[in-house]
């Protein structure tokens, strides 16, 4: 069993990205931002926001001022950002560089569940997404695992003194049937062909009553504590969660793996209270 915190509003990043901390010297408080290279694009996932709230600065050198532009993608629509930057007299990066004051946008993110931001400037962006229906509860949500009634082959997987069944598709498909109100918890993994490579990039769909849910996206890297018990000489990747909240009623769900190229195991769990598994 596993235990998460229940938000009302909760953004998930997609995939890894780096972290870079901000010293405000006015609060005496340290900011966490992600560092987007030139080209660069993050991505998250959006459960029941209404706002959002992007801050954006970016490392400045020499200049007091300078304009910069990102793109965000938030559903079909796309939209060209154009800020102008100022050097921030309070805050500077912990490594010593300096960066501008922030610049704050709000978009409706409204049965929206998937957005990126893309940095098209020649600098360093910095990004901070957050919003006000993001309210943390007092309680938990407990989580069983269960078996999908359609998968493939078994996988066992050990992470210390403890193992973990996980599934492969069957003919690219793993397909289960809940009921509602529910949540969905998928932990997905890549086994590694090339033992030299240091990360993969892999994608699978989330189907909801025939009705494409979530395209996942996610960035393989390799584990140092999980292990293949029947397979050692193949390498697994870190395990990337993913968080559906499905309302009230029957909700047949298909993972569909359209990598042909990529091994991916899964394992599932959900929310204890109300639990009811249906056979397809």
């Amino acid at each position: 069993m596993s235990f998460v915190s229940l938000f009302s509003g909760h953004i998930q990043i997609v995939g890894k990205t780096e972290k870079f901390q901000i010293f405000n010297e006015k609060t005496g408080k340290i900011i966490s931002y992600r560092l987007l290279n030139p080209d660069d694009e993050i991505s998250f996932r959006v459960f029941d926001i209404d706002t959002l709230k992007i801050f954006s600065r970016i490392i400045l050198n020499k200049e007091k001022e300078k304009n910069y532009k990102y793109e965000i993608s938030l559903g079909k629509q796309k939209k060209i950002v154009s800020k102008q930057a100022e050097i921030s007299k309070i805050s500077h990066a912990l490594n010593g560089e300096k960066i501008s004051k922030y610049n704050l946008l709000k978009i409706t993110a409204t049965n929206q569940t998937e957005f990126a931001i893309k940095n098209i400037s020649g600098e360093k962006l910095l990004v901070k997404i957050g919003s006000k229906d993001i309210t943390k509860s007092n309680r938990n949500i407990e989580f069983i695992n269960f078996t999908p009634s359609k998968h493939g082959k078994e996988e066992i997987i050990q992470i210390g003194e403890k193992s973990f069944t996980y599934f492969f598709p069957q003919n690219g498909k793993i397909e289960f049937t809940l009921e509602g109100p529910i949540i969905l918890k998928i932990v997905s993994r890549m086994i590694f062909n090339d033992n030299m490579a240091k990360k993969y990039k892999y994608d699978f769909n989330v189907y909801d009553n025939g009705k494409l849910i979530s395209k996942i996206k996610e960035t393989a890297y390799k584990s140092t504590k999980a292990i293949l018990t029947k397979n050692t000489d193949r390498i697994l990747s870190s395990g990337e969660v993913n968080i559906f909240k499905l309302s009230e009623g029957i909700h047949k769900i298909k993972i569909e793996n359209k990598n042909k190229n990529r091994d991916l195991i899964f394992r599932f769990y959900i929310s204890k209270s109300g639990i009811e598994i249906k056979e397809l």
